[in-house]
Protein backbone atom coordinates (compact mmCIF):
# COMPACT_ATOMS: atom_id res chain seq x y z
CA UNK A 1 0.00 0.00 0.00
CA UNK A 2 2.86 2.41 0.74
CA UNK A 3 4.21 1.89 -2.77
CA UNK A 4 0.84 2.84 -4.24
CA UNK A 5 0.53 5.89 -1.96
CA UNK A 6 4.04 7.07 -2.85
CA UNK A 7 3.36 6.79 -6.58
CA UNK A 8 0.06 8.66 -6.10
CA UNK A 9 1.83 11.38 -4.10
CA UNK A 10 4.45 11.76 -6.82
CA UNK A 11 1.81 11.91 -9.54
CA UNK A 12 -0.26 14.65 -7.87
CA UNK A 13 2.83 16.63 -6.83
CA UNK A 14 3.55 17.13 -10.54
CA UNK A 15 0.28 19.06 -10.83
CA UNK A 16 1.81 22.00 -8.94
CA UNK A 17 -0.56 21.89 -5.98
CA UNK A 18 0.27 23.57 -2.71
CA UNK A 19 1.79 21.51 0.11
CA UNK A 20 -1.43 21.84 2.11
CA UNK A 21 -3.55 20.47 -0.75
CA UNK A 22 -1.09 17.65 -1.34
CA UNK A 23 -1.24 16.72 2.34
CA UNK A 24 -5.06 16.70 2.30
CA UNK A 25 -5.21 14.56 -0.83
CA UNK A 26 -2.81 12.06 0.72
CA UNK A 27 -4.84 11.95 3.93
CA UNK A 28 -8.00 11.06 2.01
CA UNK A 29 -6.34 8.53 -0.28
CA UNK A 30 -4.68 6.84 2.72
CA UNK A 31 -8.08 6.46 4.41
CA UNK A 32 -9.54 5.04 1.21
CA UNK A 33 -6.65 2.58 0.82
CA UNK A 34 -7.06 1.46 4.43
CA UNK A 35 -10.77 0.87 3.79
CA UNK A 36 -10.02 -0.96 0.56
CA UNK A 37 -7.54 -3.35 2.13
CA UNK A 38 -9.06 -3.76 5.60
CA UNK A 39 -12.78 -3.89 4.89
CA UNK A 40 -13.06 -4.98 1.27
CA UNK A 41 -9.87 -7.09 1.24
CA UNK A 42 -8.92 -5.74 -2.18
CA UNK A 43 -5.64 -4.53 -3.61
CA UNK A 44 -5.44 -1.00 -5.08
CA UNK A 45 -3.92 -2.35 -8.28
Amino acid sequence: MDKYLNSYREMISLRGLTDHTLKNYCTYIRAYLDYLTSILHKSPE
